[in-house]
């Protein structure tokens, strides 16, 4: 995980919280069709517990049809950005412009990134 920022780092309850709502189910639903105990899924979801074991993991990799890396936050699920109120901004005025406009945008800001006197 080196070269990744602390921001991006996903938590278990975060993935576990994506899988939850990307599957619709409830944490009862989740409990009965895996077999684990619902406080453990409980306990996962609300205390961000670090101390997860794998086998509970790869139970619920197993039940979700996915890889146990993304658990590990090696792949499958990025933590969403947090975006700032100018973030947000930027972003919708940005939606606002037709296919054209956005790709001069784009030409715009990588020629102004790529200039190293106009970054951070």
């Amino acid at each position: 995980m080196a070269g990744r920022a602390p921001q991006e780092r996903s938590e278990i309850r975060d993935v576990l919280e994506h899988l939850i709502e990307r599957s619709g189910k409830n944490l009862n639903e989740i409990a009965n069709g895996c077999g684990l105990p619902y406080q453990t899924l409980y306990n996962i979801r609300t205390r961000n517990s670090q101390r997860t074991s794998l086998p509970t993991l790869k139970i619920l990799a197993d039940y979700f049809d996915e890889d146990l890396t993304i658990f590990l936050g090696l792949e499958g699920y990025r933590k969403p950005l947090q975006l700032s109120g100018r973030e947000r901004e930027l972003l919708e005025n940005y939606r606002r412009l037709s296919d054209a406009a956005q790709t001069r945008a784009d030409e715009t800001i990588g020629d102004m990134a790529a200039n190293p006197k106009n970054r951070r």
